[in-house]
């Protein structure tokens, strides 16, 4: 059966995914930056998570330690307060800016630079409780319940297995020092974080996937939009087609009104019809000011005739000039001799007139 006339059969074209771009619609799954977020935890733990741990250690140690010592104003102890919050803050603010800038990565990874103001104006349709329950209920809700159980089951199970493995090394934690057994529970912690980015990054891909081909699949235009969109682009066929006939008519009318002022006029004699002109002063050579063929040729010769141009008979040179030469051009050296010929006939004839 043919396809629905709204039915969206047709690929965006450039138009269309500049306008949805400009909107920020666009590519995008939250997976791909969940998992740049966990990789940028990770890279972090491993080069700087015992940094990390110390200056924490040291910042709780100093706190407790000033803690026990009785303050005279509660101005001492917010004093005390802020100067622990604000180590804390700085300790971490490397970990955070790394997250900041895996998170930038991912997002330029899926779309590139964008800016879109449109794309952080409020829409109010969300709040419509009918079109959550479309959003829930559709594919992308489908997609995001999914991604969601395979998210809790994988990562569930890898973290079961990765216990399991260290299960019979447990016990022996007890016997550990306290930087012995931070250190063994900081590698089991890493082990599973890893593992989970692998099941992660295998969900996000899938994601990714899924999220290009729904984008594909809303940029989609019907026939008439794709129609719509290429008059709005070119114009319309019948007005694109209306104005040429008027340049046609202004241009025929502007080399009609050349022919009065022509030399003489070179016909076929019924099939084609070109108009000389020769200024000796102002011109290097013979300048063809009029052309036609049929119709045109026709009144071609009856307005020479109205204003006394001589008309000569010549078959090759008039169909050769026909066709090589534009309105305007002068004549071409191959047509020299000929065009001299036929207007040095005419001279002879304006001079025995005279």
């Amino acid at each position: 059966m043919p396809p629905e006339k709204d039915e969206k059969t047709e690929p965006a074209t450039d138009k269309r995914r500049e306008e949805s771009r400009e909107k920020g619609q666009v590519v995008k799954s939250r997976e791909v930056t969940s998992v740049a977020v966990l990789l940028a935890g990770i890279v972090y733990f491993a080069n700087f998570g015992g940094h990390l741990g110390t200056s924490l250690m040291n910042i709780m140690r100093f706190f407790f330690t000033e803690a026990a010592v009785p303050h005279e104003t509660p101005g001492d102890l917010f004093q005390l307060l802020h100067n622990a919050g604000g180590g804390i803050a700085w300790t971490i603010m490397p970990l955070l800016g790394i997250v900041i800038l895996f998170s930038l990565a991912s997002q330029i990874f899926q779309f590139g630079f964008l800016f879109s103001p449109q794309a952080v104006m409020p829409k109010f349709n969300k709040l419509n409780p009918l079109e959550g329950a479309k959003r829930l209920l559709g594919k992308q809700g489908w997609m995001d319940l999914f991604k969601s159980l395979a998210k809790i089951a994988l990562v569930s199970y890898v973290g079961y297995i990765t216990v399991l493995e260290a299960w019979t090394y447990i016990p022996h934690f007890s016997q550990m020092s306290t930087i012995g057994f931070l250190n063994e529970f900081m590698g089991i912690g890493m082990k599973i974080a890893l593992r989970c980015a692998a099941v992660l990054i295998f969900i996000a891909a899938i994601d990714f996937a899924f999220q290009k081909y729904s984008h594909e699949q809303n940029l989609k235009m019907t026939k008439d939009e794709v129609k719509q969109e290429y008059k709005q682009r070119e114009g319309d066929p019948m007005v694109k087609g209306r104005i040429r006939q008027v340049q046609r008519e202004i241009s025929r009318k502007r080399m009609m009104s050349a022919v009065p002022e022509a030399d003489v006029v070179i016909t076929n004699p019924t099939h084609f019809a070109v108009a000389i002109k020769y200024d000796r002063e102002d011109m290097e050579a013979p300048v063809l000011v009029a052309k036609g063929r049929g119709f045109i040729a026709q009144k071609v010769r009856d307005l020479a005739k109205e204003h006394d141009v001589p008309i000569v008979e010549n078959k090759p040179l008039a169909r050769g000039l026909y066709k090589s030469v534009q309105i305007g051009q002068i004549i071409p050296a191959e047509f020299y001799k000929a065009v001299a010929e036929v207007l040095a006939y005419v001279y002879t004839l304006k001079n025995k007139a005279a």
